[in-house]
């Protein structure tokens, strides 16, 4: 129903969110909330976000039943991983209720801000959202955000600001993100990832080739130096296109790169050649001097001074569930990353083996099963460097279970190439073999997008 506008409802409109708990979903049930809008909606469990969104004042429901939906409502709103099939979708179409996708609802939000700022990529999209927010944030400005992640500076997940900035970040999946054009976009890179949706890279390539385009013509296209897959993405464009990259060629690039014992970065930054500022970061890893370059290119371009831009990035403390320390037992830090592609797999290790700790261990847990069949063999490699490897059950998301994406056959094709791996079901079996084994010095990394920083908090529990 493309046709529906948000500007068309009333105001205090009843608003019904199918999958209301989801990251995605309740930053922006909580944008409508504070908008002056009827919010309710429904969740498959409860949670500290459903809480949270009940004491703003939204009604929110357990379970997906047919008679949540009630003829008063003005739109439903709902995620792709709701089928057509869902009971609450089937009676708001009975009844005649608009009914839109998520990003549709986003890309109207969006339409109404004079400026936008849309990150996308396969990784770091939240990072550099992130980073672009606390930029702004930090410079007295206050942007409307929305984010994939919890950021302490807002604290949440979105934010209603003053200023006429949207800062988003926009996803690949489904090509949600052809709903929304910025003035500035922003591609972080470009891999083969949700292989349930795209037939291959070139599809995908394709994908952000039509995001890029549908910046505003007077827009800005800030992309990865020398990934060769958003090259093509962005070939032909009328937009200008901007650069960012350790290389020199890039139009913001980094030098002067040195480490802290935390692997956080210290460096300057250059616009084609000239010295813009230093800074350094509060989150570890190379791959965030790349993230803090797409921040940087994309803040100035907005018209951000150089150092406010240098100062932001330096007070960026990270999002929930990127490199995140959730505590110590027995002298052993425990990291929560969100990392669950093989890329950022291996660079959530790397980063980790800077630290110089006495064992790096990790829990590793595939999010979807066609992610792990699509990716196995390199989900088989990206570990090496770990001294030890627990691979636990398969998150399975929005799929049905899949024997033939096995963990056990995953464990096994890690130890064939040299990484002591070991598949243990259950996240209290896990738990109990862990907090035996970690020790003064160590680290211990849960790594996935599902729910396996769970294991984190029974070892912490079992202390």
């Amino acid at each position: 129903m493309e046709s529906f506008q948000l500007s068309a409802l009333p105001p205090h409109a009843a608003i019904y969110f199918i999958g209301i708990g989801g990251i995605s979903m309740n930053g922006l049930a909580e944008m409508l909330l504070r908008r002056g809008f009827s919010i309710s909606g429904s969740d498959r469990e409860d949670s500290s976000i459903t809480q949270h969104l009940r004491e703003l004042g939204a009604v929110v429901h357990i379970g997906h039943e047919y008679e949540n939906i009630s003829p008063s409502l003005s739109l439903v709103v709902y995620t792709g991983a709701i089928h057509d099939d869902n009971p609450e979708l089937t009676h708001a179409r009975e009844l005649g209720i608009p009914c839109i996708e998520r990003p549709v609802l986003l890309g109207m939000l969006m339409q109404e801000y004079a400026s936008s700022i849309a990150v996308s990529g396969t990784h770091g999209k939240t990072t550099v959202t992130g980073m672009i927010s606390t930029i702004f944030l930090n410079a007295g400005l206050d942007p409307t955000i929305n984010i994939g992640g919890y950021l302490p500076s807002i604290d949440g997940t979105s934010h209603i600001g003053s200023h006429d900035c949207f800062i988003l970040e926009a996803c690949e999946y489904r090509k949600s993100f052809l709903n929304f054009k910025p003035s500035i976009a922003v591609i972080t890179n470009i891999e083969a990832d949700h292989m349930d949706f795209y037939r291959d890279l070139d599809d995908i390539i394709g994908a952000f080739h039509e995001f890029a385009e549908g910046t505003r013509p007077d827009g800005v296209i800030v992309a990865h130096y020398g990934d060769e897959s958003v090259k093509k993405a962005t070939c032909g464009l009328k937009q200008r296109i901007v650069t960012f990259g350790l290389s020199k060629e890039a139009d913001y690039y980094a030098d002067n790169i040195t480490y802290d014992e935390s692997a956080c970065a210290k460096f300057t930054v250059f616009r084609r050649g000239k010295k813009l500022f230093e800074t350094s970061l509060q989150v570890p890893g190379e791959y965030n001097i790349q993230n803090a370059l797409a921040a940087t290119a994309a803040c100035d371009c907005d018209g951000i001074s150089s150092q406010q831009i240098g100062l932001g990035l330096s007070q960026y403390e990270g999002t929930k569930r990127r490199f995140e320390q959730v505590g110590t037992v027995n002298g052993c830090i425990l990291i929560d990353d969100y990392a669950h592609h093989p890329t950022e797999i291996a660079n959530t290790i790397a980063a980790a083996k800077k630290l110089h700790k006495k064992h790096l261990y990790t829990i590793m847990q595939a999010h979807t099963y066609s992610r792990l069949n699509a990716f196995f063999d390199d989900f088989a490699r990206c570990m090496k460097g770990a001294d030890e490897v627990v691979v636990c059950d398969v998150y399975a998301a929005r799929e049905a279970f899949d024997p033939s994406a096995s963990p056990e056959r995953l464990a096994e094709k890690m130890r064939k190439n040299g990484i002591q791996a070991t598949y243990i079901s259950g996240f209290e079996n896990v738990a109990k073999y862990y907090s035996s084994k970690i020790g003064d010095g160590d680290i211990l990394i849960s790594i996935g997008a599902g729910d396996v920083n769970r294991i984190l908090d029974l070892i912490k529990n079992m202390a």
